[in-house]
């Protein structure tokens, strides 16, 4: 994941592999600081994302778990960005780890519909 060599990172992180990405996680903001995705042509407009939901990083410690409730009551300001997309994952294993709240940021819903969908549709 890391072709440039693994960078350091300072501050109240801790790194997670998943299958297709590794995400560096702020525990103190409870959102992921930096993702490193490997993209392949077999990857790229692979996922459906209409069939999972959103869940729970059960490796990140509890006090620092970013949760569902977190995104209510955004209005229609805030969506639930992706920085690794599903739409990218390889198979089914990897589509549900980008549903996991580690990846996960609040994006202003216009750009994360927007201007965001756009490049990852051009992506694919």
């Amino acid at each position: 994941m890391y072709p440039a060599g693994k960078p350091t990172i300072d501050g109240n992180f801790v790194e997670l592999c998943r299958k297709g990405y590794v995400v560096h996680y702020n525990n103190v903001q409870k959102i992921p600081f930096v993702v490193y995705e490997k993209l392949t042509p077999d990857t790229i407009g692979y996922g459906n994302v209409k069939r999972t939901s959103f869940r729970v990083d059960a490796e990140v410690a509890p006090q620092y778990r970013s949760k569902n409730k977190d995104f209510e009551k955004t209005g229609q300001i805030f969506d639930r960005g992706h920085l690794a997309a599903a739409q990218n994952a390889g198979d089914e294993e990897a589509m549900h780890d980008t549903m996991l709240l580690s990846n996960i940021v609040p994006q202003v819903n216009s750009f994360n519909r927007g201007s965001w969908k756009t490049l990852e549709t051009r992506l694919a």
